[in-house]
């Protein structure tokens, strides 16, 4: 018996489409489509990376390759109106204070960040509570 690993989105979705603990038909077709199309999603964008390398300079270096990573998985974290506004908050006041010494317009970045996204869910509680009383 061969064992494919599985990771945890895998084996959540493969659970939700069969409960129960027997096999059936169309699971080893439901798992194979599944591994198949995140290895593809994976290699690809790998692929263009290692083709496309040569067209940024050298003289930019590993920080531009890490803050392009960093911005890939900040954005696959904007999921609502308050984070949005968190990150746009933190954005402007980065370049906002970029003239602080020791690299301080990151942390004024952060406080902003946190605190604009406390009040917005703040505003968002205090809406539903209005909502739910009218």
């Amino acid at each position: 018996m061969v064992r494919i690993p599985l990771d945890k989105p895998d084996l959540i979705a493969f659970q939700r489409a069969w409960p129960g603990a027997k096999r059936e038909p169309g699971q080893p077709a439901y798992i194979v489509g599944g591994i198949a199309t995140i290895w593809v999603v994976w290699q690809l964008p790998s692929l263009i990376g290692i083709f496309l390398s040569e067209a940024i300079p050298t003289a930019w270096g590993l920080g531009f390759a890490g803050t392009l990573a960093m911005l890939g998985l900040t954005y696959s974290l904007l999921s609502d109106r308050s984070t949005w506004t968190a990150a746009a908050v933190a954005g402007a006041a980065a370049v906002a204070t970029f003239a602080l010494p020791l690299k301080l317009n990151i942390l004024v970045a952060i406080a902003a960040a946190v605190a604009a996204g406390l009040m917005i869910e703040q505003a968002e509680r205090a809406r539903q509570r209005l909502k739910g009383g009218a």
